[in-house]
């Protein structure tokens, strides 16, 4: 079945959800305690493989806290 006859695809990130869908998702993880893997899998019939895993990679990099927060709570 073609891309265009169904009612939804897989897309590349930021081609379906928005940056800041992302970064709020991502930001949700880091709430929730998830500081792991984030695996990409690349199932967008209208882009290539290696051009949509470049750019979700791109756009994980923008928004994924890297460091850990230095952030201790105060003895009380």
């Amino acid at each position: 079945m073609a891309a265009k006859e169904r009612s939804w695809n897989y897309v590349t990130l930021d081609y379906g959800h928005d940056e800041a869908f992302w970064r709020a998702f991502c930001l949700a993880l880091r709430r929730a305690g998830y500081d792991g893997v984030l695996s990409i899998e690349h199932e967008d019939v209208l882009m290539g493989p290696v051009e949509g895993v470049t750019k979700s990679v791109d756009l994980l990099r923008r928004v994924i806290l890297r460091e850990p927060s230095s952030y201790k709570p105060q003895q009380v």
